[in-house]
């Protein structure tokens, strides 16, 4: 019903069969991703005009084209079919479909649900003439490249086994034989070249070739250029020397964009998503798939070489040059969209400059320089402007001599550079520090051995920072899994910023709606990881109680096992009722609709604390704690009760928290278990002291019956001793905190079906089950995993002068989402539940964010 009133297509294609004639063929590349207005304003418009415009194809002809062509293998991921073809002339071609199938990537349950539709639909973003365009530039602009032409597949016997999945297919048939380029004799993939680079100091990466390959992906919006998207040819030069050139690959994401609803939250919340258009919108996102190249290769230039690439790439994209590549699209592409891709590459052209600066400043800020594994010379000058050049020569072990040229030199300036981060890599290296500078940019040295002979005779204290270490053994590239290859060559982030603002959406029957948003600023650094700091600001408002929430929460990570953790919270939410105190106290629905058990307290918290690592999972904390409270004082069940006046306490804290969970699709696995004991002295507004411990122990239990299913088990309690105000009470009842940032200060424990802080005792114990199981998941786009739930509650308060055995009860179940982005020097996730819950007293619904403990 959804699908139909957007107006996307179930099935697995909508196209008509292409009209063959003579050779040719007229064909819509999607017509699948034709919607009406609705599915626009939601899914946008990218180029879905051009998928869905009919082209007429050249049909590939198996027994003629380049003397023959015999099937070889398929290959490339799951998204595109990709055919291997071997030619009579003994060359090597590939052909690639233009569409792509995202359902691929589903589970097949949901391959044709509305979630198969809305993934495959992405694809609409991409342009299907974006690689046929890069190519028309790359060859002017001097990049090596393959050319990309259209074909149709036909339905032909020599097809053989792959016949059936290719034929009537719209693909672009492109040659795949680096080795036969003019002067190349070796091809490598980028980890190959990686481990080679780092045995040997006589070979080097051509850095202004790759920065023009750079700039002309950031020219054309191609924002997926990770390490898989490269190859590698060495060339000789004139002068004897080998260089490695780059060969780009897989051209499908230039000139991608994305509008509508959810493909711009994509493109906002996935860090290296950026789109085409008249402006470079953020050249950080275009460009951050591509890091671990970049700060490898584009280390070697200064500012001057940068800009004469530069220059000289922008010259040779004259209005003629990207005239002809946009009329190497279809004529009929060409009349629906070909003016206004003109006018955004000419735009894109004449800010070319502007991005480039920006890639440079990006890349001089933090910089990385690296050694070999042999003997490296390493000489480090610190001039009187600031300025530091580093320069790196072959080293005989035995004699200590420089046995060649310099094979890395580079000047690097203050207002550029904040520091130099030095990677030897356990040869017997030799590294020199001098120079009049007195003050200088920061180099760090990290030796990767006891070997390294290290001399500071510059005059800057302070600006040497030697890091040694034992490297570990490296099994080679040929013999190590994709996951240890991510693991050695893709390190944890430790440059630049991200700034995300998030929404905060949640219900409850005592809060209402609640509505907000969170803005996080995480900054990372050297050997601080995952971050350097995080910093979280979130504001929300609840109808239900027309109170407003504040908090903002910090940490500063250390190159120590102790990090800095912050709290300051503003809530009037998350206190709004008070039932008396006992297991059994009534709720009288009359009174609950007059307000009268609403209190609606009003509290400030500062909340500091150090976080100590101390091995493995296990994480202890030691801090203080601030609090003020008022705003209850006229509140009608306060008549009567001591404590119900303005407040101020301080205590002091010690908690210890085994985190033992893994993120999954689901949500996580293991077992998590905190402990937190405070004591609040006679101080302030307190007229006595008093205690408290609180804690849990949670396990997620992964398993598979049909198809991905948690179970998880929470236990938790709380017990108070001595004379305590009212509301630190060990309470229970709904979800203590909707929204917020400190986990250590909630007021109660869960207990889903009850009101709000419904029972309140000076202990209590509560038990939580819930069990999940996955209908699908999606990972096309973001990683989402979605399905539905069950939940089971049970739980009491202990109040001295009460004698009960009750425990209470609430049962429910509904739907989930959760989306995990697990990326180097990235890190998001997030559950999403919607859920009804019936209890002795009433039903509720929520919706809420984790599991509410």
């Amino acid at each position: 019903m959804w699908g139909g009133a957007l107006g996307l297509v179930l099935t697995a294609s909508a196209a008509e069969p292409p009209v063959v004639q003579a050779g040719t063929a007229v064909v819509e590349p999607g017509a699948r991703y034709e919607l009406g207005w609705l599915g626009r304003f939601l899914l946008g418009s990218q180029w879905r005009d051009l998928w869905t415009t009919p082209i007429e194809v050249p049909v590939l002809d198996l027994g003629s084209f380049d003397g023959g062509l015999t099937p070889d293998r398929e290959g490339g991921g799951l998204e595109t079919l990709n055919l291997h073809f071997k030619s009579a002339t003994g060359r090597h071609w590939v052909f690639r479909s233009v569409d792509k199938d995202l359902t691929r990537v589903l589970p097949p349950e949901a391959r044709h649900s509305l979630i198969g539709a809305l993934a495959q639909d992405f694809t609409s973003t991409e342009n299907p003439a974006g690689a046929v365009m890069t190519a028309a530039l790359e060859e002017p602009a001097g990049v090596l490249h393959s050319t990309p032409t259209y074909y149709l597949m036909p339905d032909d016997p020599r097809l053989g086994e792959f016949r059936n999945t290719y034929r009537g297919i719209l693909g672009l048939m492109e040659l795949r034989d680096e080795k036969r380029l003019p002067n190349v004799d070796k091809v490598l993939t980028t980890y190959e070249l990686f481990e080679r680079l780092e045995k040997r100091s006589d070979e080097r990466v051509d850095p202004r070739d790759y920065l023009r390959v750079r700039l002309m992906d950031i020219f054309v919006a191609d924002w997926d250029r990770h390490v898989l998207q490269y190859r590698w040819v060495r060339v000789k030069t004139e002068e004897g020397d080998h260089i490695w050139r780059t060969v780009p690959r897989d051209r499908d994401a230039a000139f991608s964009t994305f509008d509508g609803i959810f493909p711009s939250m994509t493109k906002y919340y996935t860090k290296q998503v950026e789109g085409f258009g008249d402006d470079y919108s953020s050249v950080e996102k275009l460009s951050f798939a591509g890091q671990y190249t970049d700060r490898r290769f584009l280390v070697p230039l200064e500012k001057q070489d940068w800009d004469q690439v530069t220059a000289d790439l922008q010259a040779k994209l004259t209005d003629s040059v990207t005239d002809d590549a946009v009329h190497q699209m279809p004529k009929e592409m060409y009349a629906k969209d070909g003016a206004k891709i003109i006018k955004a590459l000419r735009s894109r052209r004449d800010k070319l400059p502007s991005a480039s600066e920006t890639l440079y400043r990006l890349l001089a800020k933090d910089v990385d320089i690296r050694g070999t594994e042999g003997a490296d010379d390493v000489e480090v000058w610190r001039n009187s402007d600031g300025s530091v050049e580093v320069s790196l020569y072959v080293r005989d072990e035995h004699t200590g001599d420089r046995l060649a040229p310099a094979f890395f030199h580079r000047r690097l300036k203050p207002d550029e550079t904040s520091e130099i981060r030095l990677y030897l890599l356990g040869g017997k290296d030799r590294v020199r520090i001098a120079g009049p500078g007195e003050s200088s940019i920061l180099v760090r040295i990290i030796t990767g051995g006891d070997s390294a002979e290290i001399s500071d005779q510059s005059r800057c204290g302070g600006c040497t920072d030697v890091r040694s270490g034992l490297t570990p053994p490296k099994k080679p590239v040929a013999e190590s899994t994709p996951e240890e290859l991510k693991a050695r060559y893709q390190p944890t982030r430790d440059w630049g910023w991200d700034l995300l603002f998030f929404p905060v959406i949640a219900f409850d029957s005592t809060r209402g709606f609640v509505f907000g948003a969170k803005g996080t600023l995480t900054t990372y650094g050297f050997e601080l990881a995952p971050f350097a700091n995080q910093t979280s600001v979130d504001a929300a408002y609840s109808t239900g109680t027309n109170q407003p929430r504040f908090d903002l929460a910090t940490e500063f990570t250390t190159r120590s096992p102790i990090s800095i953790l912050g709290y300051v919270t503003y809530s009037g939410m998350d206190q709004a009722n008070f039932f008396g105190f006992g297991n059994e106290t009534v709720r009288d629905r009359a009174l609950v609709g007059s307000g009268f058990y609403q209190v609606l307290l009003k509290k400030f918290t500062f909340h500091p604390l150090l976080d100590i690592a101390v091995g493995g999972p296990v994480h202890a904390r030691i801090g203080g704690l601030f609090k003020h409270a008022s705003g209850v004082e006229r509140a009608p069940i306060a008549s009567g009760t001591p404590g119900f006046s303005s407040t101020n306490l301080m205590a002091a804290e010690a908690g210890l928290e085994i985190d033992a969970t893994n993120p999954t699709f689901v949500e996580r696995r293991g077992l998590k278990l905190s402990l937190l004991g405070r004591y609040y002295p006679k101080a302030l507004s307190l007229d006595s002291d008093f205690a408290k411990v609180r804690g849990y122990v949670a396990y997620f239990l992964n398993f598979r019956v049909l198809t991905d299913c948690l179970l998880m088990v929470r236990l938790a309690g709380e017990k108070n001793w001595g004379g305590y105000p009212w509301f630190e009470a060990a309470f229970i009842g709904g979800v203590p905190t909707l929204v917020g940032l400190d986990p250590w200060t909630q007021d109660g424990n869960l207990l889903r079906g009850y009101d709000l802080n419904r029972f309140a005792g000076d202990g209590s114990a509560v038990a939580n089950v819930d069990l999940r199981i996955a209908i699908g998941r999606w990972s096309s786009v973001l990683p989402i995993a979605y399905g539905v739930m069950g939940l089971t509650d049970v739980g009491r308060v202990f109040y001295a002068p009460e004698s009960s055995s009750k425990w209470h009860v609430g049962a429910g179940g509904g739907v989930w989402l959760r989306m995990v982005i697990l990326a180097p020097g990235y890190n998001i996730t997030g559950t999403f539940n919607a859920v009804v819950v019936a209890s002795t007293e009433h039903t509720a619904f929520l919706i809420y964010s984790g599991f509410g403990f």
